[in-house]
């Protein structure tokens, strides 16, 4: 499977389970769309995509990646449905990506 084939998955696994469109998740400011962009990162990162690779297919700086990969644990224990949105998201990835 070629990479932007895994990311454009990746990027409706989690559109669908964080119930926004691909505007909202890629430009959205409120905090489910940052909280489902930061989804998103862990993911790919996850995958194996890089930072610099991840921030290009984001249009995202490579720091911007960083920071929001770095913040996933903290954001996740302060929100029990981020945290079972973020299993949903891993689950659908092992289940059909991975699988």
């Amino acid at each position: 499977m070629k990479t932007n084939e895994i990311f454009e998955q990746v990027l409706q696994i989690v559109c669908e389970e964080c119930e926004l469109c691909y505007g909202e998740l890629i430009n959205g400011a409120n905090k489910n769309a940052v909280d489902a962009r930061c989804l998103l990162i862990c993911a790919l990162v996850s995958l194996g995509f890089s930072e610099e690779n991840t921030a290009a297919y984001l249009s995202m700086t490579r720091q911007g990646v960083n920071k929001l990969k770095n913040s996933l644990k903290q954001r996740c224990s302060g929100s029990f449905i981020l945290t079972t949105t973020n299993q949903r998201v891993s689950n659908r990835i092992a289940t059909e990506i991975r699988g």
